[in-house]
């Protein structure tokens, strides 16, 4: 759960980092789902070797990163931002060309970027 002090935060700045919420052997699986055929066939087709791509919907793509979404370590937290009517909205992988120097951004928040009618959303 996030404390008193991360919720103020966020609201503060509009934003907070939480460290720690996933093990390092579930970061790996899902390494490991970023790399199965249904995964890397979306971003060969993309072309990611050359390009930013941002892979839409990967929740349909991997049960992994379903299971992700639905993580009540993830789902709870964003509770007490958002309150208890959460939907998923949209999932994506952005990459990045494997490429040093390449595929740069600058700090920037998503939301502007979100189609949407209110203002209670959460990037995670």
């Amino acid at each position: 759960m996030l404390t008193h002090a991360e919720v103020e935060r966020f609201w503060r700045d509009g934003f907070i980092v939480v460290d720690g919420v996933l093990m390092s052997d579930e970061v790996e699986a899902l390494r490991e789902a970023a790399e199965s055929d249904a995964v890397r066939g979306g971003l060969e087709a993309s072309g990611y070797r050359e390009r930013v791509v941002h892979l839409l919907e990967i929740t349909a793509k991997h049960a992994a990163f379903k299971a992700l979404a639905a993580d009540p370590r993830i789902v709870e937290r964003v509770a007490q931002l958002t309150g208890p009517d959460i939907q998923l909205q949209h999932s994506k992988l952005a990459t990045k060309p494997p490429k040093v120097g390449a595929g740069t951004f600058a700090w920037h928040q998503d939301f502007a970027y979100f189609p949407h009618t209110n203002t209670s959303l959460v990037a995670v």
